[in-house]
């Protein structure tokens, strides 16, 4: 932990200096910016963790808010949020969390044709606020501290062709409690995109990545490449589609421990006596198969807009291994009223091991879920709204023949503050 800490100490003093500076020929022309947010919510479920048995009520309260503080010139546009969030629960046991964090992004426009960005974060939270996106069986709590640093360059080489080269890394460590078995680790990647726009409908794109993932306790490593390319084609206004098909291969090398009975002689008795022993064997194996994503987004007026989405990749997840994902994704949102808008979302989930090899000794990565939202948000004032969201989770355990489902239902008013400026800073 004295190793992340120093880490995110790091990342906050890099981020408060690309908060404050910039060329010195932008020094005359800054505009400075804030606006205060704040969110309080309550929560309640049915099934606290997703359980198969023995499923938990709880029911608890979000209190949280943040401040936005922006710098701008001509040049450069640089960003920075703090905030906080309070959970704790009046039904329910051992989910109570303290969460904060420090988001910052900022944006460099050297000239006409190059620029850069850079992402740096430091977060503290709680598992809680994943479960949807964190694999395995069931939702573990525990509390989380994540560093993330995301830096890029884009260059325009003609006016139709550009090229994005970026590297992100990220660093998570997790408070281990009794009964939760989250695996710290790192994660690399360096990645770069080339894009032609063909026509004003059409441009295509070439991606490739290179990323190592490594977690430090079990001495585990995943070297994964990966290539995709595909089109965006805009056909009208109101609808546009995007697809890409890829391959990646991994390279993983992991551990499998076993119990061996061995002689040894008891110090008590001087007998020999037949004693359990723990062997752990490094191993290794390559794993390879397609990637593809793709999205359909229709606006059918302009109260109703929609989009359909399919993603299948390999990820990082907090079990120790990498998993395949498959997600396809259905959306829906309408406005009712001028201040009333309605949300429906529906989709299904495909994790796995990334190689079979581990599946069943890194936190039972294997699961389908089916995930179904409703919502509705109502708009007090520019500043204020308040919103209700149900939600249903559906997971299907094929290994273990069963499922487990989890029934929520969230309500929070939101806060979001004019901007208040101060220009010529």
């Amino acid at each position: 932990m004295e190793r992340l800490w120093g880490k995110a100490a790091l990342t906050l003093m890099i981020s408060s200096v690309l908060a404050i500076t910039c060329p010195p020929a932008a020094y005359a022309a800054f505009d400075l910016s804030w606006r205060p947010q704040m969110q309080l919510g309550t929560r309640a479920t049915d099934n606290l963790r997703t359980t198969i048995n023995n499923p938990e009520a709880a029911w608890g309260f979000d209190m949280g808010g943040g401040l936005q503080l922006e710098l701008e010139s001509s040049t450069l546009r640089s960003r920075i949020t703090p905030a906080f969030n309070f959970r704790r629960f009046v039904i329910g046991e051992g989910a109570d969390a303290d969460e904060y964090e420090v988001r910052t992004s900022t944006q460099w426009t050297y000239s006409e044709r190059v620029s850069a960005a850079i992402d740096l974060d430091y977060i503290r939270d709680s598992t809680l606020s994943t479960e949807l996106t964190d694999a395995g069986r069931q939702t573990a709590v525990s509390n989380r501290d994540t560093i993330n640093v995301a830096p890029s360059f884009n260059i325009l080489f003609t006016e139709r062709t550009s090229l994005n080269v970026g590297f992100f890394y990220s660093d998570v460590q997790f408070e281990q409690l009794p009964g939760t078995p989250f695996s710290d680790y790192e994660f690399k990647q360096v990645n770069g995109t080339l894009t032609h726009v063909l026509t004003e409908r059409l441009s295509v794109f070439v991606n490739s990545y290179v990323s190592e993932f490594r977690t430090p306790r079990t001495n585990g490593k995943s070297l994964t490449y990966g290539g995709l390319t595909g089109a965006n084609f805009r056909y009208s206004d109101t609808l546009e589609a995007d697809f890409g098909v890829g391959y990646v291969q991994s390279e993983i090398d992991f551990q499998t421990t076993t119990t061996r009975l061995q002689l040894a002689v008891d110090p008590n008795s001087g007998q020999l006596i037949v004693v359990p022993v723990a062997v752990t064997t490094p191993q290794s194996t390559t794993e390879s198969g397609p990637i593809a994503r793709g999205s359909i987004r229709k606006i059918w007026s302009p109260l109703l807009d929609s989009e359909l989405s399919y993603n299948r990749s390999v990820t990082p997840t907090v079990f120790g291994a990498q998993s395949v994902i498959e997600d396809i994704l259905l959306s829906f949102e309408r406005d009712i009223t001028s201040r009333f808008r309605g949300l429906f979302r529906g989709g299904y989930n495909m994790r796995s091991a990334e190689t079979d090899a581990i599946a069943g000794q890194q936190g039972n990565l294997n699961r389908n879920q089916v995930l179904l939202v409703a919502g509705v948000r109502y708009r007090i004032t520019q500043e204020m709204s308040v919103g209700a969201t149900y939600r249903f989770i559906y997971n299907d355990l094929e290994d273990l023949d069963a499922s487990s489902y989890n029934n929520g239902l969230f309500v929070n008013f939101i806060y979001n503050g004019e901007p208040n400026s101060y220009y010529g800073f």
